[in-house]
């Protein structure tokens, strides 16, 4: 997807298709196709890769891929991470690095958890090192984690109320987490501290679900993916910036995903 800036220089204005200018990922090397459902994508700019979850499961991309002259994409590079065991009932919604530690947000039929990852030595492989239940029983969508002074940032978790009697306008809330510590063993449940004003990021949407959430130069970007639309708000003074119609391409009108 390639930004068209508008005339003032300071938003892009829309975001279209062109042809050529997109880089489209060859998946077929991955070991099943008809199990991929994914869930969002983080660039990974140290490792020069995208992390893309898919149910139990993280994938690594190559974030710079080689156009095949046939029109497809290098497969090479193209690789499992990790899978977590399916007793384990993880579904990865959503991926944020902190430090050097990777946290994927987990969706569960009974809850949500948060899920701590470190790389191997030679950055092959992800292993889980800890998990945390959260406090909300509600499906989770999205996560963010937004850097505070002295070090001390908020981990933000969008919940999708519509599953358990919310109606379609009002069916997010968006809840804020203290940073947990991979060392300490004894918490197992984070408990909210903070909730973002929903009313004012959903306003005027029919259907308010949040897909995925990121948080670049001080701007936290909403993509609500049933709408489509992404938004954007300076999350300090709470107030909205700007917002952007995603491109309209047939099959894919919804469930937009990071």
């Amino acid at each position: 997807l390639e930004a068209m800036v508008a005339t003032d220089g300071k938003y892009p204005s829309s975001l279209h298709q062109l042809a050529g200018r997109c880089i489209r990922h060859d998946l077929t090397a991955l070991p099943s196709l008809l199990e991929f459902q994914p869930s969002g994508a983080l660039v990974d700019a140290q490792r020069k890769r995208v992390l893309v979850p898919s149910r139990n499961w993280i994938t690594s991309l190559p974030s710079a891929a080689v156009v095949s002259g046939g029109g497809g994409a290098a497969r090479s590079g193209i690789v499992v991470v990790t899978e977590l065991d399916r007793d384990q009932k993880a579904d990865i919604e959503a991926l944020a690095y902190i430090n050097d530690t990777l946290l994927a947000l987990s969706e569960k039929s009974d809850g949500s958890e948060i899920l701590a990852l470190k790389w191997s030595v030679d950055d092959s492989s992800l292993s889980l090192v800890r998990r945390w239940n959260l406090d909300k029983d509600a499906p989770s969508e999205g996560m963010v984690y937004v850097p505070g002074d002295g070090g001390k940032g908020k981990l933000y978790v969008a919940y999708d109320l519509l599953p358990v009697g919310g109606a379609k306008e009002k069916r997010t809330v968006i809840h804020g987490y203290d940073i947990p510590n991979v060392n300490d063993t004894s918490v197992k449940k984070l408990h909210t501290v903070s909730k973002l004003s929903t009313p004012v990021l959903t306003q005027g949407l029919l259907d308010a679900k949040i897909a995925s959430m990121q948080f670049f130069e001080n701007v936290l970007y909403l993509l609500f993916d049933n709408e489509g639309l992404i938004r954007s708000f300076d999350i300090s003074a709470g107030t909205f910036l700007h917002e952007w119609r995603l491109p309209v391409i047939p099959g894919f009108e919804k469930e937009w995903e990071g």
